[in-house]
């Protein structure tokens, strides 16, 4: 309840950034929901549809992101999770070095780094269920890492399997199958040396 009240004082706070929307869809007070409470603010953005399109602003939003980690994802929160990019094609989401995503040879832990790979494709699937005629529930499967390198500041994870991930959503909603997406995420440094490779098995599936 309180999340929920802070949620709508930083709603209102943002109102001349654009980062509006009805809260009515998500518990948490993330504000996934209707852009006609607050007008179209979706112009412009191409394939994107205007849930997907608030649905990516406020993912980009420092403090709203906050917010929604606080009360679905805290442990992401406590490692100083950040979704840097995002659009219908790819994502990047980040982790940095220090005291709370450490191991004890003095580098990023190797689950801290799986939960920054994880979020790089699962915001594009988030992000591709919204504002579609059915619901569609979205799990992970299945999870393969390799470490090429201590990681010793912060890492950047990148993947850009979106077209991929939007095409399955698709196909779910038009033949109510499940359908299974292979995701490669690359995690790097600033300077663009890899660290981590993952490949993330995601699931979508229409709701009757």
């Amino acid at each position: 309840m309180i999340v929920n009240l802070v949620c709508r004082d930083v709603l209102h706070a943002s109102l001349h950034s654009g980062f509006t929307d009805d809260v009515d869809e998500c518990a948490c007070g993330f504000f996934w929901g209707n852009l006609d409470y607050w007008g179209n603010f979706g112009a412009g953005m191409g394939e994107l549809n205007n849930k997907q399109v608030v649905f990516r602003r406020n993912v980009l939003h420092k403090w709203l992101f906050k917010l929604f980690m606080l009360q679905k994802m805290p442990i992401a929160l406590l490692a100083g999770l950040r979704v840097r990019e995002l659009d219908a094609e790819h994502a990047v989401a980040s982790i940095p070095f220090k005291w709370l995503s450490q191991n004890p040879f003095k580098s990023v832990y190797f689950a801290t780094q799986a939960m920054a790979a994880e979020m790089s494709t699962g915001v594009l699937g988030l992000m591709a269920i919204q504002g579609k005629s059915a619901p569609v529930s979205m799990l992970v499967t299945k999870l393969e890492a390799a470490y090429t390198k201590k990681a010793q500041a912060r890492v950047y994870f990148t993947c850009e399997n979106g077209k991929a991930i939007f095409d399955a959503v698709e196909k779910t909603l038009s033949d109510g199958e499940g359908v299974t997406v292979v995701c490669k995420s690359t995690g790097r440094l600033k300077d663009g040396t890899v660290v981590s490779n993952f490949i993330i098995e995601w699931s979508f599936k229409a709701k009757k």
